[in-house]
């Protein structure tokens, strides 16, 4: 059996049996399935994301994080992220580099490989397609760099009530990842739902497991976005 099929059929039992319910998105029968864009997002330096991150166990409220297109070519989106506590008022700033489907590439100047897919989308994506991809990293904040496997399956449209009163159409896609070399027993389940009207997700849910037990379960959800035109 190849390896990318036994990482698919691993991954798929780990969907099996890290599949649980992501609150309060509601599936809406009616919605239409938005297609994801065929040659990537459509976005501009200054297009602006504002998110909020919270503890999924707790509900607190653990960071605001703005992210800015810094710089976009037929390739690639740098963009500017600033991260702020709402409790010590501590800002971290730093920068990212995304495919254009927001497919995330290594860190410039960085230890790395190929696109983690869960911050992003595939071309024309729709509703029941799954594929599995691999890409390299560091462990943590660790200086070794890992190989990862993922598996991602597209499970269909939702519409997202934002807390600006907007409803906007998203995909709803999830992922599992963990480390190629199983005896790290660490495990990423990742929920996406990406919105095209919005150019990015509108709503990301993550749970990290070590051992099988949740160590970090958070949910990000969109405040505002700001398309400078």
């Amino acid at each position: 059996m190849s390896l990318a099929r036994t990482a698919a059929l691993i991954l798929l039992g780990m969907a099996s049996a890290l599949q649980h319910s992501v609150g309060e998105a509601r599936a809406d029968g009616e919605a239409p399935a938005p297609s994801s864009p065929a040659s990537g997002v459509d976005v501009a330096r200054g297009d602006e994301w504002v998110y909020q991150t919270e503890d999924s166990l707790t509900g607190n409220v653990l960071s605001s994080t703005d992210v800015v297109v810094s710089d976009h070519d037929a390739g690639t989106i740098d963009v500017r992220i600033r991260i702020t506590d709402p409790g010590t008022g501590l800002v971290r700033v730093g920068a990212q580099t995304f495919d254009t489907f927001w497919r995330r590439l290594p860190d410039s100047g960085g230890e790395g490989a190929g696109t983690q897919d869960s911050w992003g989308v595939r071309p024309n994506l729709r509703p029941g397609d799954n594929w599995s991809y691999h890409f390299g990293r560091p462990l943590g904040e660790g200086p070794i760099r890992m190989d990862w496997i993922g598996y991602a399956e597209a499970l269909g449209p939702e519409r997202i009530d934002l807390p600006d009163g907007r409803t906007v159409d998203t995909q709803k896609i999830e992922f599992f990842e963990r480390p190629s070399i199983a005896r790290y027993r660490y495990e990423m389940h990742i929920v996406e739902w990406f919105a095209p009207e919005i150019n990015r997700y509108v709503r990301r849910d993550v749970e990290v497991r070590r051992e099988g037990k949740t160590i970090e379960s958070t949910t990000e959800i969109l405040q505002d976005y700001i398309r400078r035109r």
